[in-house]
């Protein structure tokens, strides 16, 4: 039987929120940084694969925590009220940027075509790159909906997850997610090596061992309920310190420095499994409840506020933060501004009236604030 981390009589885990919130952050200023001091503009905040890769591994945690909960309490997994719940939280948000994106490329202000908005609406977006080189179909990288293949990610990850419950039920869920987490930086090499003209899109295509981490972090929080204490003891807090300290310094300036300085050599084969690694160790050590500044940071309504946002910053951030128009609107400190005035209406207007018809797929023994926080955000495509 799995249990949520400490913290959760309030409906949230611990921390999560203040994580999407630095996820979402990395993001905004990787595709902002054009319009951001230049201060800004350095390897170390122009990570916004950091934050999509902390965006995919919390969601494969909190899905299989939930789930597993939900087991745990009755028994079994209904598989339609986890569709039903997904659908209500994605789709609403989802498709109404779709549509604003249409409505502005008919009256000429954007230019999309029809085969991106396609790939978009049809959560294939990070496969894109195979439709045009394969099938000749549309453009590659039309930027306002470029971001959308990280939701294709998700929606392929929310169609497999029968599959993953079933796995599990038959204790074959551990060798299969270390078999994903294997072939995610040998796919990765691989692909580079033999298919150069894809070399662009490797990101896209082949970023399943990140959400796959997150599912290991939650089975390993399940079997073994000592592994998410490992640092709670209070004598051996100097520990949980300095491996907070040690996962954030790699995180955000030794994978970035690498990076920088052996590229794909780095990257492809250890790099990003290194960073997941690095990110489930943190959310093991942020969720748990602590009297320290990183977790009173994590958890202040500022930033939790910013986390819960995230999912709206992520539709419209790249309407705001695209160098290539120029106008007004795509101008710091505007751009931001606006991004987050349109993410608040978002969530407001749009979001949160449907979050009522969850009643139709209601779980008692999931905190229902907790499954309306899942996001996700976009890689730098610059």
């Amino acid at each position: 039987m799995t249990s949520l981390p400490p913290n959760a009589a309030q409906g949230r885990i611990a921390s999560l929120d203040g994580l999407r919130a630095i996820a979402i952050a990395l993001v905004l200023i990787s595709h902002g940084s054009y319009s951001l001091p230049s201060f800004m503009q350095n390897i170390f905040l122009e990570n916004g694969g950091l934050g999509v890769r902390i965006f995919f591994v919390l969601s494969g945690f909190l899905i299989y925590t939930l789930s597993s909960r939900e087991i745990a309490k009755h028994g079994d997994f209904n598989v339609r009220n986890f569709y039903i719940r997904r659908v209500i939280r994605i789709f609403p948000a989802f498709y109404t940027y779709l549509a604003l994106v249409a409505a502005l490329s008919t009256i000429g202000y954007l230019s999309v075509t029809w085969q991106s908005l396609l790939c978009a609406g049809t959560f294939t977006m990070n496969l894109e790159s195979l439709f045009v080189q394969w099938l000749g179909m549309g453009t590659l990288g039309i930027w306002v909906v470029v971001h959308y293949w990280t939701l294709a990610v998700e929606e392929q990850f929310y169609a497999s997850w029968p599959l993953v419950i079933w796995l599990r039920a038959r204790d074959l869920l551990w060798p299969v997610l270390w078999a994903v987490m294997l072939a995610g930086p040998i796919s990765r090499v691989l692909t580079y090596a033999l298919l150069p003209t894809l070399r662009p899109s490797i990101g896209f295509l082949l970023s399943y061992d990140a959400i796959a981490g997150g599912v290991l972090l939650g089975l390993c929080h399940e079997r073994w309920p000592r592994f998410r204490t490992l640092f709670a003891n209070h004598s051996h807090q100097w520990r949980r310190h300095s491996a907070v300290i040690a996962s954030f310094s790699f995180i955000l300036i030794a994978s970035p420095l690498l990076n920088s300085q052996f590229g794909g050599l780095y990257r492809l084969p250890f790099g990003l499994s290194l960073e997941i690694a690095a990110i489930t160790l943190l959310i093991t050590l942020l969720t748990q409840p602590q009297h320290t500044w990183y977790f009173t940071f994590l958890n202040h309504p500022a930033i939790t506020s910013i986390g819960v946002l995230s999912y709206s910053l992520y539709l419209y951030n790249m309407l705001f933060l695209d160098e290539s128009r120029g106008d007004w609107i795509t101008q710091s400190p505007q751009n931001f501004g606006v991004l987050f005035a349109a993410a608040i209406i978002s969530y407001h207007l749009i979001e949160k009236p449907f979050f009522k018809l969850r009643r139709f797929a209601r779980n008692k023994s999931i905190p229902e604030t907790e499954t309306e926080t899942m996001s996700t955000s976009t890689e730098a495509t610059k």
